[in-house]
């Protein structure tokens, strides 16, 4: 980035990281072979890699019908932790660090919906 002085000169710098020099190969080959989804209750959910605090984790990224069905039987076996992730259509809804974590929020998503609902009056 030597003689960038500016954000637009950084959009137009050409960025090439090497990857083999940043990266020892047995490391990298570790890295290679972490899955990129999981088979949970008979569908194929993403994993993402993040790192929090200074360490790897993966998150799960779930349909909320997905993740009100989860349980701890049927999480994958991985070399890291695992976090949550719920979507409804494009829209993230909640996240959350453990199983029972993410039952609570989706149990206050609940009580959200049902707050806002409009109030109908009855017609006699």
């Amino acid at each position: 980035l030597e003689g960038v002085e500016s954000y637009e000169g950084f959009l137009r710098r050409d960025v090439k990281l090497d990857v083999k020099k940043l990266v020892p190969g047995e490391k990298r080959g570790a890295l290679e072979k972490l899955p990129v989804s999981a088979n949970v209750l008979g569908d194929t959910v993403p994993l993402e890699y993040e790192i929090e605090d200074g360490r790897g984790v993966a998150r799960m990224v779930l349909k909320e019908g997905q993740a009100r069905r989860l349980r701890e039987r049927d999480l994958p076996d991985l070399d890291r932790p695992l976090r949550f992730a719920v979507r409804r259509g494009k829209k993230l809804v909640a996240r959350s660090s453990t199983l029972d974590e993410l039952h609570a929020a989706l149990a206050e998503l609940d009580t959200t919906r049902r707050r806002r609902k409009p109030y109908r009056r009855r017609r006699r």
